[in-house]
């Protein structure tokens, strides 16, 4: 079964880009875009991720508690339970 495509409007500078991007890649401009959307969706993953650890920082008795429980996970890694 064919993908379902769609037009999307981009100006001349964007298009211009995404096909330099194309030739040096030997990628089409559909497979430049898609792996550009999916690389901008991990920026935002770990974007948010970044956000929600400062503000678990900013509370100081969740963040103690944080802290402890990775010391505990710290102290399996010789535990020699992977053998």
């Amino acid at each position: 079964m064919k993908d379902k495509t769609i037009t999307v409007r981009i100006d001349d500078e964007t298009n211009q880009e995404i096909n330099d991007m194309s030739r040096i890649l030997s990628k089409t401009k559909k497979d430049i875009l898609k792996d550009a959307v999916h690389q901008y969706r991990k920026i935002m993953f770990f974007k948010q991720v970044d956000d929600e650890y400062a503000e678990l920082q900013n509370r100081k008795e969740e963040w103690e508690e944080e802290q402890n429980e990775r010391k505990d996970w710290d102290a399996t890694i010789g535990d020699g339970i992977d053998r």
